[in-house]
């Protein structure tokens, strides 16, 4: 998954390092063997009509007890 960081020529008091797709595909290849895919996420789910994209994925969303969380104290 491709979440791209830069900074900006002129929104920030940082030197400017605008993000390159290219150069970050690149780096993954060397160092790990694999090419990302920067849009795999809207092709795989969509991104137009979120209706759609509820029926075809919604059923996988489990709505729990939360007292029955042993974890809910610490939230």
């Amino acid at each position: 998954m491709v979440s791209p960081i830069g900074i900006g020529k002129i929104d920030t008091m940082f030197q400017a390092d605008p993000f390159n797709v290219t150069e970050f595909m690149d780096s993954c290849n060397k160092s790990y063997g694999v090419v990302p895919r920067p849009h795999w996420i809207t092709t795989y789910y969509g991104d137009h009509d979120i209706r759609v994209v509820l029926k075809r994925f919604g059923s996988d969303i489990i709505f729990s007890n939360g007292l029955r969380d042993p974890y809910s104290s610490a939230g």
